[in-house]
């Protein structure tokens, strides 16, 4: 994005100056020959904004989603997603960048997305006894809020961005796409959310690695059942 404006300033700076010159020498070829440079200008702006020095040449939706694919493949759960189906969820991402000290998501509210962090830093707090307490800091590239997406869990914290923050939302809809047209996929997730979940726990309950895995295997059901709830898979006669 820093680029893309740095690149917008210069092109413009550079146009103000051909239009200044034209204006002052009167030329008609030299009018003409700022016109065509203005013009080349403002298209190599716009083609520089889409992308097209990142991998858009082929035009193909792998090319054109390249940035966003490469923003899912930072969320853990999401890389048991084939690459057609990875295309089809970036197509749905929506940007929702935020300023520092704006809060991202808040604690107890029902919200069914999920956030990704391509740049900055943001705080995670819980309330404790009515006040907030920082118990983590996530930094790009990282994920929140993937217990609202998958199975419409409230918050169980508030995140605060510390600087500016690029972040864009994937929403529950455009995972339940793929969720029905492939709903082994339900089963890839649960587990590797259950392996997350129990991560935090073993560090906070102290658990053996017999231990841990019993909970993973008991968190990997529940969170499946609670997942094809949520996402009302059973009621679908393609489901088996």
């Amino acid at each position: 994005m820093r680029s893309n404006l740095v690149f917008f300033l210069l092109a413009s700076a550079i146009g103000a100056i051909v239009y200044l010159l034209v204006q002052l020498n009167g030329n008609d070829y030299l009018f003409f020959a700022g016109y065509t440079v203005v013009q080349f200008i403002v298209l190599a702006t716009a083609w520089n904004i889409l992308g097209g020095l990142t991998g858009y040449v082929n035009f193909g939706a792998a090319a054109f989603f390249a940035g966003d694919i490469a923003a899912l493949g930072g969320v853990e759960f999401l890389r048991t997603l084939h690459a057609e189906e990875l295309e089809r969820v970036a197509a749905d991402l929506v940007y929702a960048p935020f300023a520092a000290g704006e809060v991202i998501t808040r604690q107890g509210a029902v919200a069914h997305w999920l956030y990704i962090l391509t740049e900055g830093t943001a705080e995670i707090c819980v309330n404790v006894d009515g006040s907030p307490t920082k118990v983590a800091t996530i930094e790009a590239p990282g994920f929140v809020g993937e217990m609202g997406l998958m199975t419409g869990a409230p918050r169980a914290a508030t995140v605060v961005a510390c600087t500016d923050v690029e972040c864009y939302r994937l929403d529950k809809a455009s995972f339940d796409r793929v969720l029905r047209e492939r709903p082994e996929t339900a089963t890839e997730v649960s587990h590797l959310l259950a392996q997350r979940t129990v991560e935090l726990e073993a560090l906070k309950d102290g658990l053996d690695a017999a231990a841990k895995q019993r909970r993973v295997e008991a968190e990997k059901t529940r969170l499946l059942s609670t997942i094809r709830a949520f996402f009302a898979l059973d009621d679908d006669s393609r489901v088996a």
